[in-house]
């Protein structure tokens, strides 16, 4: 058997463990359903285009992508994370397309390799936030075009009222899977018609935008449908229909845009220079940005033997090295990674049987208007509306049944609003408030949900420091804060720098309708009393 072939092989499967736990967690989510197909796309596009020729990494390039995976895959078993060990594969796969050709070993199979970074799943607050962005865009942008229409609305947060009925800007409707299915296509594109990966940019871009348009369609499509029509597209198969339809239009406008693109990067001939010699820029853009549109630039055909016969050469020198570090790697990450999984899933379930801190079973008695009706002590899961281990009182607020809840350990301050997402509530609206006094370091989140069965729901959360009862306040949004925060807590978790676990505070009520402001904005107010009674008691407990 091809030693190389062993070598890429064990390589490319050494991260399986902690990759598959990632794929099966982001395969839970709508939007990533998708991902099976990359593999097969990416297989079949391997299967044709490889020379079949095994080759070690003999780049620079490649080299140093390949070092990075081993780095990472390290840091995957030093950080307890399946993101490093995703981060890896991605890189090791990147090592192995630049090092492996096409038939007769003109062009790298690099421009396979966008497509697979769309594994790399990014951090679950910053992930709502961009479905809470896209539902708020979608909303926006699908009001001001009825505008236009002169369909009579009124838009309240992800919620439009016709007269003919009331339309639900939910994530379907928001884009949030189409943005994700197309941006898969259009990097699909990329190797599909030899695109230069320098041209991955605009790619995506042009997907996330027509992903917009085309959703922006379908929302206004649905609000004219039932308002001139009576028809309800919204649901059952009429709304699967009109979903297919939008997304093979945005298909069909994103092969517009990459013949656009071919036009625009087409390569340009080469032209002399006063002083002699070919026009330097001419190559850089040609090596650079310019597509090809399917077909391989002619190249002398001596030359191209000789480099492939060095290549060869310097492959086979690599070749033992890269077998044994291989096989080396390969071994010990599985081994190291599989005791991971079974550790981190012992310390989990041992986690909520170490509670931090009990408050008593009536806290409330201060707070006027609020009557606690029962009190129990609840151990779910991190990714639920109650943590592991949380006390959950059962009340009336002026005869108004509510629910506040104590959740604990947690990391750090923990957004609720993607468990309350993943318990079959629909994100409808969200916000951020401040206290009387308008100290953000009290900063709470409010968010507005909907069930299947249309009843509105209201949380309201906030968090405190479980090591000295202070309230922590709500981190930045974004994607790029969101990964700090995620380097900061593997870094914490690992040489345990910041001990200091937290817990939520939560209220949460169920209603018929939509709440008027002023009711909302009294049980803000009774979120933060509710808060302070607990931190005086936590605080109390502490000696603090």
């Amino acid at each position: 058997m091809n030693k190389l072939a062993v070598a890429w092989t064990m390589l490319l499967l050494g991260n399986i463990v902690l990759l598959l736990a990632s794929i099966r967690s982001m395969m839970a989510l709508e939007y990533y359903q998708f991902l099976p197909v990359i593999f097969i796309a990416e297989s079949l596009l391997i299967y044709f285009r490889w020379d079949r020729k095994w080759r070690a990494p003999t780049s620079r390039l490649a080299i140093t992508l390949l070092a990075a995976g081993l780095i990472a895959a390290c840091a995957a078993i030093f950080f307890f994370s399946p993101r490093w060990a995703t981060l890896s594969f991605i890189l090791i796969s990147g090592s192995w397309f630049l090092s492996h050709y096409e038939a007769e070993g003109r062009a790298t199979l690099i421009a396979l390799w966008p497509p697979l970074w769309l594994f790399f799943r990014i951090p679950s607050e910053a992930e709502s936030g961009l479905v809470f962005g896209l539902q708020q865009a979608s909303s926006f942008l699908a009001s001001s075009s009825l505008d236009l229409l002169g369909v009579i609305h009124h838009r309240q947060g992800n919620i439009i009222d016709l007269p003919a009925g009331t339309l639900f800007v939910e994530e379907a409707c928001s884009g949030v899977q189409s943005v994700f299915t197309l941006l898969f296509c259009a990097l699909f594109l990329i190797p599909l018609y030899h695109r230069s990966v320098w041209l991955v940019p605009f790619y995506v871009i042009a997907g996330a935008i027509w992903a917009m348009v085309l959703n922006l369609f379908r929302i206004v499509a649905i609000a004219v449908a039932l308002d001139w029509y009576g028809m309800d597209l919204s649901k059952g198969w009429q709304h699967e229909v009109l979903g297919y339809f939008c997304l093979t239009l945005a298909i069909g406008m994103l092969l517009t845009t990459d013949r656009l693109l071919a036009v625009l990067f087409f390569p340009t001939p080469a032209t002399n220079i006063p002083f002699g010699g070919v026009n330097p820029l001419n190559t850089v853009w040609n090596k650079l940005f310019a597509v090809n549109l399917g077909q391989l630039p002619e190249v002398d055909q001596g030359a191209s033997n000789h480099k492939a016969a060095m290549r060869s050469n310097k492959s086979e020198s690599i070749s033992p090295v890269l077998s044994s570090t291989a096989i080396v790697f390969s071994l010990v990450v599985i081994s190291l990674q599989s005791w991971i999984l079974a550790r981190e899933g012992a310390i989990q379930s041992q986690a909520s049987l170490t509670a931090t801190w009990r408050p008593s079973s009536n806290p409330f008695k201060s707070i006027n208007g609020l009557e606690v009706i029962s009190h129990k002590q609840v151990e779910g899961s991190i990714d639920m509306p109650f943590g592991q281990l949380s006390d959950v009182w059962e009340c009336r607020f002026n005869q108004i049944p509510i629910q506040i809840a104590f959740s604990q350990p947690y990391p750090e301050w923990h957004d609720l609003r993607v468990c309350y997402r993943a318990s079959a509530w629909r994100l409808m609206d969200s916000e951020e408030f401040l206290s009387a006094g308008g100290n953000e370091e009290w900063s709470a989140v409010q968010g507005e949900l909907m069930d299947s069965k249309n009843r509105f729901g209201y949380v309201f959360f906030s968090g405190l420091a479980l090591g000295s009862g202070e309230p922590l306040s709500v981190p930045p949004t974004g994607v790029l804060p969101a990964l700090g925060r995620m380097i900061d807590k593997n870094i914490s978790k690992r040489f345990g720098l910041h001990t200091e676990r937290a817990a939520m505070v939560q209220l949460f009520i169920t209603a018929d309708g939509k709440m008027s402001r002023t009711l909302q904005e009294g049980l803000q107010k009774l979120h933060f009393e509710t808060r302070s009674v607990l931190q005086a008691e936590l605080k109390s407990a502490l000696g603090n």
